[in-house]
């Protein structure tokens, strides 16, 4: 009874945070119930899929100034101008999207998407969330959000909504960017997004 009960919280959590890391349809620091970030979710993947049909003979692929990738790279130093990020990023592109995963899920491996990056300054919008400069082809958004802390059993159970600060991180590559996402305190991710420019 008691395995079964532990299988069923890892399996609530894991798709609770599975949920969080996909996206937050709220205005900063709101944080929608489960049903309005599914309904979130699919509304968006929607928009990518129609936006990838209507523009998959009109993808330009461009070469990115070089980027840092977790643990695999180094942070770029190109000579790159703001302004050749700026434009090269902002052009609709299709990019491949895998997911790589440690404490939590970040679930696209295989999938395509048509999107770009706006960079106006020291700010990027993506997916209509705003990210800030951090450092060099590196942005970085706050928000708060939430897990469901469960305690006890049988009749002792009970379910405590517990707030934490999150964080995502968009580093630009060589090759499409990166979308790093952090719960709580933790100073790595628990998993991220790598997009790839497809040629």
């Amino acid at each position: 009874m008691r395995r079964k009960t532990i299988t069923i919280i890892i399996i609530l959590l894991v798709l609770l945070t599975t949920l969080a890391c996909l996206g937050s349809s709220g205005a900063m620091g709101e944080t929608p119930d489960p049903a309005g970030q599914s309904l979130t979710i699919l509304q968006n993947l929607e928009k990518q899929k129609e936006e990838a049909s209507s523009n998959m003979n009109n993808a330009q692929p461009v070469v990115a100034p070089t980027a840092s990738e977790p643990d695999q790279e180094n942070p770029s130093n190109s000579n790159s101008s703001s302004e050749e990020i700026e434009s090269t990023m902002s052009k609709e592109q299709d990019y491949s999207v895998s997911g790589t995963n440690f404490g939590c899920t970040c679930s696209v491996d295989g999938s395509t998407i048509t999107t770009s990056l706006d960079i106006k300054g020291n700010q990027l919008t993506y997916a209509d969330n705003v990210y800030d400069k951090i450092d060099e082809n590196t942005f970085k958004r706050s928000y708060m959000g939430y897990y469901i802390l469960v305690s006890g059993e049988g009749n002792q159970k009970t379910e405590t909504k517990v707030d934490e600060e999150r964080h995502d991180v968009i580093i630009i590559t060589a090759t499409g960017f990166i979308s790093e996402h952090y719960q709580g305190t933790d100073s790595s991710p628990c998993c991220y997004h790598t997009y790839t420019i497809q040629k």
